[in-house]
């Protein structure tokens, strides 16, 4: 005989919070339904959702649907977004332009209260989160970027946020202007089952290959790229431009463990990174990434200018003389100015307010690498958004160049192959236009079975082909020591 199934509390929890949104959207469709606008309504409650199962669901390839996950190890905070309310395409030179214009559209935010039925009406609550990003550059995409657009933002249906404080669960539907409402409301109930089911079972949901750990590097080979670094800094010394970063890609194939572990494997490393996986068609582009572009919490900016490297030492002692090393460098220091410099005058154009620094750069330690770090302070104008700034500061000069027009234009002609969204703003931001946005390095493209790698390094007048080889060595093995890690090894 079958036993009747048991609701665990989770079920119940997220079943009790589509009931508020149900009779919300019911009365915001009556409120709603003469304007021609979209309105996002939204719940949300308490809802314990483990942290193991969030980022097993993060690391699963989700079935014709959307999904990022985004992490703070050193904050314990993580967000998962599941699912798609919306979606966001835009391409071209004004593409952040299209974004904001086409997010604006959804400008009227409708949140359920704890009386069930009743709306908070022309909110512009924090609820409404927009995750997504950009790929480096525009133009026509190339293998193995081909299904990647130049700009994606998802509004999803189920937005989990937890922090150590708790976990809080926000479901999302769009009524409004066309929007077919039924079809809104069976992809929020997906996304449920997805997180109930996954819920219920043990494994991660994702195949364990069995084939040996390798590493190809197809595209550009260690001699032209080297040739590449030499010509870029003869260039740089006969005054052409100031610093242009060139890139490249390695190939690992036969990744055996699920991406879950591969995210907590990052987390654990590198937990002053930020940590996203974001999946796309099939394919997961997922990072550790030290350096942020630009966050905004209330009134507050933050930005990180990361440029100047060297690697760890064996030794306390040894650690802290490649430190010396590091501050003492003539060309990393340079380097780290120029990157410095030119955050601060972009936030200037910005005209954000009381922008703040320290003097002197200071040392960021990761598990494989150290880098100069100078954190930057600004309060931004009260309409301004965290998209308007990513807008005005990528690319930094830390992944393109200086002066940025001639540095993008070397990087097109030399590096012989797509970033794609290698080197882009990653990250998400609510109605109220905050948010959080990473630069994406220190990163990986996984497709099946396989990862493209990406790395790069800021050359200088001074720069040494061999060194910047190695330089882009170490920034590989951040992530690639965790995909291939219990699977032969890290190949050097």
């Amino acid at each position: 005989m079958a036993h009747p199934h048991i609701a665990t509390k989770l079920e119940y929890d997220l079943d009790s919070l589509c009931g508020r949104l149900r009779a919300a959207v019911d009365a915001a469709m009556q409120t709603f339904k003469d304007r021609p606008t979209r309105a996002v309504v939204s719940a949300t409650a308490d809802v314990a959702v483990p942290w193991s199962l969030i980022r097993r669901l993060a690391g699963t390839c989700p079935t014709a649907s959307e999904r990022m996950y985004w992490c703070l190890p050193s904050e314990r905070t993580c967000h998962l977004a599941l699912g798609a309310a919306a979606v966001i395409l835009a391409d071209g030179e004004n593409r952040s332009a299209d974004v904001r214009r086409q997010m604006h559209q959804y400008g009227v935010v409708l949140e359920a209260t704890d009386t069930v039925g009743s709306v908070v009406q022309e909110s512009r609550d924090a609820t409404a989160v927009w995750f997504g990003g950009m790929s480096f550059d525009i133009g026509e995409r190339r293998s193995p970027w081909v299904n990647w657009p130049e700009a994606k933002f998802v509004l999803p249906h189920l937005w989990i946020c937890r922090t150590d404080a708790g976990c809080r669960v926000t479901a999302m539907v769009v009524i409004g202007d066309g929007q077919d409402v039924e079809a809104q409301w069976m992809g929020l109930q997906r996304q449920v089952q997805s997180l109930t089911r996954l819920n219920q079972r043990d494994a991660d949901g994702q195949r364990v290959v069995q084939s040996h750990g390798t590493t190809a590097e197809p595209g550009v080979d260690r001699k032209q790229w080297e040739w590449a670094v030499a010509r870029t800094a003869e260039d740089i010394r006969h005054g052409r431009y100031e610093k242009v970063v060139l890139a490249r890609y390695e190939l690992v194939e036969g990744i055996r463990k699920p991406l879950s572990r591969v995210l907590e494997t990052l987390e654990a490393t590198y937990p002053d990174s930020q940590v996203f996986a974001i999946w796309n068609q099939g394919q997961c582009f997922l990072a550790a990434s030290p350096e942020r572009l630009v966050s905004v919490s209330g009134s507050r900016v933050d930005v990180d200018c990361l440029a100047g490297t060297i690697g760890r030492g064996s030794t306390p002692d040894e650690d802290a003389a490649l430190e010396r090393k590091l501050l003492a460098s003539a060309k990393d220091r340079h380097e780290h100015e120029v990157v410095r410099a030119c955050i601060t005058e972009q936030l200037q154009a910005a005209r954000v307010r009381s922008i703040d620094y320290p003097k002197q750069p200071l040392i960021k330690k990761l598990a494989n690498v150290q880098h100069l770090h100078t954190p930057i302070v600004a309060v931004r104008n009260p309409e301004q958004t965290v998209l308007d700034l990513v807008e005005r500061l990528h690319p930094t000069p830390a992944v393109a160049g200086m002066p940025r027009d001639q540095a993008l234009q070397v990087i097109r002609q030399r590096e012989g192959m797509d970033r794609g969204w290698y080197a882009g703003p990653v990250g998400w931001m609510n109605a109220r236009g905050e948010g959080q946005f990473a630069v994406a390095l220190r990163c990986a493209l996984v497709m099946e079975d396989n990862a493209y790698l990406f790395a790069g390094a800021g050359i200088m007048g001074d720069s040494e082909p061999a060194s910047e080889w190695q330089e882009t060595k170490m920034k590989l093995r951040a992530v690639q020591s965790a995909l291939m890690a219990n699977n032969g090894g890290v190949a050097e």
